[in-house]
């Protein structure tokens, strides 16, 4: 009981330094955190570190027991079968490996430069493409020299699409294409065909492929319904251009209406990994954008966007995240 406790313990706190460390800077600095952001520091981030901090103590955990059972050998059988027994009863903590992770924000820092400066990141700074009611440029977040058309164009496939999601997709592909070749790389290869001869008839026995893979992004609710099937093949196709097997993965685009909806659904996905009795991969997405002309307008509308006159306003700002996490097995 006191080991699940200290584990316990050890979580929570990891999340109140994490928590309590963004929130002080969110309040001091005035931010109002978009989805991406809440996903990326209340979210990825301390389960980033939960995780690895259980496997650094497990790695040592498993190093000592080896020691001491190299200098146990000479104790009697029954002090080993009590010692099983308690080794049986201690409580077994639920984890899943978390193989790769990748992070592009509005702020130009990468994912090492972005936590050294965690306690105190830079303030987004005003830019003039956008103006308030008193013709003041707006305080955002955006990525600099970002191409919003790589990856969609203003009518895509004859779908009409918007400011938000071409921003949000641009600022996802770089992390998707790093998070697929990790993906590729992490999967066992397929035992090659082999040709066989039966009764005279030439015959090529292949392996059984089956599904080891889930490929999910998880977009906002202001996304068109238009669109999303046109993401989910985007993401097969981009899948297949790394070299994974299609009959490998499925694809699955996830909506959520709210920043808070997504630490139920992260761990959903990691109960579901870690009950897995067969080996398996799962690629977690999430990109969203709210440098987009109707979005501020419509903050503005309602009075909650920051301004000169009210900084204590939201923030637009934009931002795509990734994780590779594995079963245990």
């Amino acid at each position: 009981m006191a080991g699940w406790l200290g584990k316990a313990a050890s979580v929570v706190m990891v999340f109140i330094a994490t928590w309590g460390a963004t929130i002080l800077y969110w309040r001091n600095s005035g931010t109002v955190p978009t989805g991406m952001q809440m996903l990326a520091y209340l979210g990825l981030l301390p389960v980033g570190l939960s995780g690895a901090g259980f496997m650094l103590r497990s790695a040592a955990r498993r190093g000592a027991d080896v020691a001491l059972a190299k200098a146990g050998d000479d104790a009697s059988a029954p002090a080993k079968g009590e010692a099983g027994q308690h080794a049986q009863g201690a409580p077994q903590v639920p984890a899943v490996a978390l193989l790769a992770g990748d992070l592009k924000l509005g702020l130009d820092l990468d994912p090492e430069a972005l936590l050294a400066t965690a306690a105190a990141p830079p303030r987004p700074s005003l830019d003039g493409r956008f103006r308030d009611n008193y013709n003041l440029p707006v305080r955002m977040s955006a990525a600099p020299d970002l191409d919003e058309f790589e990856v969609l164009q203003a009518r895509q496939d004859g779908i009409d699409t918007a400011a938000h999601e071409r921003r949000a997709l641009a600022l996802l592909q770089p992390v998707l294409e790093r998070l697929l070749e990790a993906a590729f790389t992490a999967l066992p290869e397929i035992e090659a065909t082999e040709e066989v001869v039966v009764a005279g008839l030439r015959r090529r026995d292949e392996q059984r492929v089956e599904n080891v893979l889930t490929l999910e992004l998880l977009v906002p609710g202001s996304w068109s319904d238009a669109l999303r099937p046109w993401v989910q093949d985007w993401l097969l196709q981009q899948a297949r251009a790394v070299g994974l097997d299609a009959r490998r993965f499925d694809v699955r685009i996830t909506t959520l209406e709210s920043a808070r909806d997504v630490w139920p659904h992260l761990q959903r996905v990691i109960d579901a990994l870690h009950a897995s009795p067969t080996p398996r991969w799962h690629l977690l997405l999430a990109s969203s954008s709210s440098i987009d002309a109707n979005i501020i307008s419509a903050w503005q509308a309602t009075g909650v966007l920051a301004t000169a006159k009210d900084p204590d306003g939201r923030v637009p700002g934009e931002g795509a995240a990734g994780v590779l996490l594995a079963s245990a097995s």
